[in-house]
C-alpha cells in the first residue's frame, strides 16, 4: 500500500465574537430529557424521555413547518436516532424483558409507517442513514455489519469470531473498523462499495489499532493508535489516489474526527485535560486552532463550510471557514451538549428548567466556501506559525 505523510502545521487562534446575532429557537418545552439531536436538511430527530414507564421515545421536527411528530410509543426505550435529508428515520429500539437487547428500526417518511430491519434477541447497535438505506453493527457469532438497501435488509460481512463495528454510510460507499485476525486481532479500516459488492482494507498494521472512520466524498478519516507515544492520532485515505495521509503525530490524543470534502475536524487533549478543536485542510496541509486556548473545546462537527462545537464553558461555537471568524452562538447560564451542524442548520442539546431540552439556529445563507482555505486567510496563518514537511513512500 502507497503510504504518502505530508504534515503542515501552523496553530493559529481564533478570538470568539461576544455576540452572534443569531436567532435561537427552542424547539421542545417539557418536563423531560431530551438527548441527542441529529440535523439533516430541514429535519432534526431526538430522543426524549416521554414514555408513561419513563421510557425514551423518538422525536421528529420538520423545519419548514415547525411540527414535532413523535415516531414511537412503546414500553421499552428508543434510542439514538438519526434521520436522512427526506424525513426517514433510523433508530435502536430496545427490547427484551429488561432491555437487554437492541433491534434496528426504520421510520419511512413518504408512508409515514415505521418497521423493524432486523429483529432478534441479540444486540444491535448504531444505525446510519442514508437516503432510504441504513447501516449498523449486530452480533452473530462476533460483531457483522448489516445493510438495509430500501426494501430487503443483507448482512454485509462475514467474518465469525473477528468483530467489525461502527459503520458509515455515504453515496453507496460503507466504511468501519473490524479486527484482522491476520494481524494480531488489531482494529483495521475498511470501506465497501455497494454497488460493485467488492471490501478493501485501507490499513495494515499488527501494532497499531485504527478506528472510527468518517467518510466524506472519496475521503475517510480515522483515528490510530499510533504516533510518537502511541497515543490516538488523526489520518484520512483518499480512495482515489490510494494515498494514506497522517495529520497529526504528537504526544496527546486526538479524537472525535469529523469529515467533510477537504476539511477534517477532531479535539485533542493539549495539556492533559482541556481539549482543543483543530481543522486541517487537505489541499493545504495546513491545520488551525479553532477554540480559545482558555476556554477549549471539544465534541466538534463539520458539515459546508461551519465548524461547531462545545466550549468548556458549557457555550456552543461555530467558525466559518470562507471569513476565518468564530462566533459564540449562545452565552447562557447553563450547560449545552451534542452539537450538530448541517448546511445553514444548527441543533443542540441544553439544560434548562432541570432538564435537557433541542434548541437550533439557522445561518444566513452564503455563498460557497473557496477550496482551498482564502489566500488571504493562507497569509495569515503562514505568518502565525511554523511549516513542516515529512514525505514517506
Amino acid at each position: 500500500m502507497k503510504r504518502f505523510f505530508y504534515t503542515v502545521v501552523c496553530i493559529f487562534v481564533f478570538q470568539a465574537v461576544a455576540a452572534s446575532g443569531l436567532d435561537i429557537k427552542r424547539i421542545t418545552y417539557n418536563d423531560y430529557n431530551d438527548w441527542r439531536p441529529q440535523v439533516n436538511g430541514s429535519y432534526i430527530t431526538w430522543y426524549g424521555t416521554a414514555g408513561t414507564s419513563n421510557t425514551d421515545e423518538i422525536f421528529l421536527y420538520n423545519i419548514t413547518s415547525d411540527t414535532i411528530q413523535r415516531i414511537t410509543t412503546n414500553a421499552t426505550n428508543d434510542r439514538y436516532s438519526r434521520v436522512s435529508s427526506t424525513g426517514n428515520v433510523a433508530w435502536e429500539a430496545w427490547r427484551g424483558p429488561s432491555n437487554e437487547y437492541q433491534d434496528i428500526y426504520f421510520y419511512n417518511s413518504a408512508t409515514g409507517t415505521s418497521n423493524a430491519l432486523i429483529s432478534n434477541t441479540k444486540p444491535d447497535y448504531d444505525p446510519q442513514i442514508d437516503g432510504n438505506n441504513v447501516i449498523w453493527y449486530g452480533n452473530t457469532i462476533g460483531f457483522e455489519i448489516f445493510y438495509f438497501n430500501g426494501t430487503s435488509t443483507t448482512q454485509m460481512t462475514n467474518r465469525p469470531y473477528v468483530s467489525s463495528f461502527k459503520p458509515q454510510l455515504e453515496n453507496n460507499i460503507a466504511v468501519w473498523s473490524g479486527y484482522d485476525d491476520t494481524l494480531k486481532y488489531k482494529e483495521q479500516i475498511y470501506y465497501h462499495k455497494i454497488t460493485e459488492n467488492e471490501t478493501y482494507r485501507i490499513t495494515a498494521s499488527s501494532a497499531d489499532n485504527f478506528r472510527e472512520p468518517q467518510i466524506s466524498g472519496s475521503k475517510i478519516a480515522y483515528i490510530g493508535a499510533s504516533g510518537m507515544a502511541n497515543t490516538d492520532e488523526i489520518y484520512y485515505y483518499d480512495i482515489t489516489s490510494g494515498i494514506t495521509v497522517q495529520v497529526t503525530d504528537n504526544a496527546y490524543v486526538d479524537n472525535q474526527v469529523r469529515i467533510d470534502g477537504n476539511y477534517i475536524t477532531w479535539h485533542g487533549a493539549v495539556d492533559g485535560s482541556k481539549y482543543q478543536v483543530y481543522l486541517y485542510d487537505t489541499l493545504t496541509g495546513i491545520t488551525i486552532q479553532l477554540s480559545e486556548q482558555s476556554i477549549g473545546g471539544y465534541y466538534p462537527d463539520v458539515d459546508e463550510g461551519r465548524v461547531a462545537w462545545t466550549g468548556m464553558d458549557g457555550n456552543i461555537y461555530v467558525f466559518d471557514i470562507a471569513t476565518g471568524e468564530t462566533i459564540q452562538v449562545t452565552n447562557t447560564p447553563y450547560n449545552e451538549a451534542s452539537v450538530q451542524v448541517c448546511g445553514n442548520v444548527l441543533t443542540w442539546e441544553g439544560h434548562i428548567d432541570a432538564d435537557w431540552e433541542i434548541f437550533m439556529t439557522s445561518f444566513p445563507e452564503v455563498e460557497p466556501v473557496p477550496e482551498p482555505l482564502s489566500a488571504a486567510l493562507l497569509g495569515i496563518l503562514l505568518i502565525c506559525g511554523w511549516i513542516t514537511k515529512r514525505i514517506r513512500r
